[in-house]
């Protein structure tokens, strides 16, 4: 037999418990949306520390557990430490033309901080480059302070 749902009454207890599973099915879709935007920019392989705290912020707007966020925590963390080995390195490659030791120290950052081969090949040139300088400028000093001078 069919039931006519227009002659159906809901008692005011079971409407109250409908709507509160309603509630409860459209908070675990945002939560699960929100996961997905956490895998995506975990995934993403131009991520930055932006997008990142982008997909942070969105997790912690609905609501989803500080334990559930520790990877993304972690990842944005990465990405920082990153940007901040960047600019390190873009510094000392606009600094004084052969700085070894601030060359060297912004490679060492670069190293640290994960950096790909390709992201630390400048660096990495500009300071052979620097340290050849340095070892010529040595040798001739050295070879100006030789009484008589010794020219090469």
């Amino acid at each position: 037999a069919e039931v006519d749902q227009r002659h159906c009454l809901i008692s005011p207890e079971v409407s109250q418990t409908l709507s509160e599973l309603a509630a409860s099915v459209a908070q675990l879709q945002e939560a699960e949306r929100a996961r997905g935007v956490l895998r995506e920019a975990l995934a993403d392989p131009a991520r930055t520390s932006q997008s990142l705290e982008g997909a942070l912020c969105v997790a912690r707007g609905v609501g989803l557990p500080e334990d559930e966020l520790e990877e993304v925590k972690a990842a944005v963390a990465s990405e920082r430490d990153k940007d901040e080995a960047r600019e390190q390195i873009g510094a000392a490659l606009v600094a004084e033309e052969g700085d070894v030791e601030r060359l060297r120290a912004a490679f060492a950052r670069g190293q640290q901080a994960a950096l790909t081969e390709e992201e630390l090949t400048e660096v990495c040139k500009a300071l052979k480059v620097a340290e050849q300088k340095k070892a010529a400028r040595g040798a001739l000093r050295a070879a100006l302070a030789q009484d008589p001078p010794e020219i090469m």
